[in-house]
């Protein structure tokens, strides 16, 4: 008995016999959204980052620390005119002022010139006799051997002066180019911005002044 003959299978319209590709994704409508989302918050933890580090260094300004840029001569050479340097102020809320400390302060009614801040050393503080003779520093009749002087600087006569409780007594290291203690009196500690503790500018003088 004879078989009738099979068919091959025909592949439906459509069908070339393989299995179908899988379609392409189509991206949703949320997608989009997403990422816009992801970029408003990557920016606004950028503005939050910037304003934090803005409010940071004001207040390191306003009371840890603080640069000074030297405008007169009346320090020389210690610190040079056009020198940066850096100051604490911290130092006198916590402590109070030493004999060789470097100090800004605030300019003192009636002298003249417009800086409005001037750096000095401070010589004497209160309790202490301070006295200009024979070209040196003597304090509480003691003479002063002031090893940060340069070579052949020497000290007008004044005084003797007795510096107040809560005052220095404040003179530049180029004796003859400072308006000081001298001429305006001790100063206030209050009016003291903070210490100086580092020449940061020129880098070539980079160091403690």
């Amino acid at each position: 008995m004879t078989s009738d003959p099979v068919e091959p299978d025909v592949p439906l319209d459509g069908d070339s016999g393989h299995d179908p590709q899988t379609p392409h994704s189509v991206p949703s409508a949320e997608e989009p959204a997403s990422a816009l989302v992801a970029s408003i918050r990557g920016l606004l933890e950028w503005i939050v980052v910037l304003v934090l580090a803005v409010a940071v260094a004001l207040f390191l300004r306003a009371f840890v620390l603080q640069a000074f840029w030297i405008e007169s001569g009346s320090m020389e050479t210690t610190l040079e005119i056009r020198d940066r340097v850096m100051i604490n102020r911290l130092s006198y809320r916590i402590g109070e002022p030493g004999h060789g400390d470097i100090v800004v302060f605030d300019r003192p009614d009636g002298l003249d010139g417009d800086t409005q801040d001037l750096i000095k050393r401070v010589i004497a503080i209160g309790g202490d006799v301070v006295e200009g003779r024979d070209g040196r520093i003597f304090l509480n009749d003691v003479p002063q051997d002031e090893t940060y002087l340069d070579a052949g600087v020497t000290t007008s006569n004044f005084g003797p002066v007795e510096v107040p409780d809560g005052y220095v007594w404040v003179m530049g290291d180029n004796r003859g180019r400072s308006s000081d203690s001298r001429v305006f009196g001790p100063v206030p500690v209050d009016s003291i911005a903070g210490k100086s503790f580092v020449r940061f500018w020129p880098l070539d003088r980079l160091g403690t002044p």
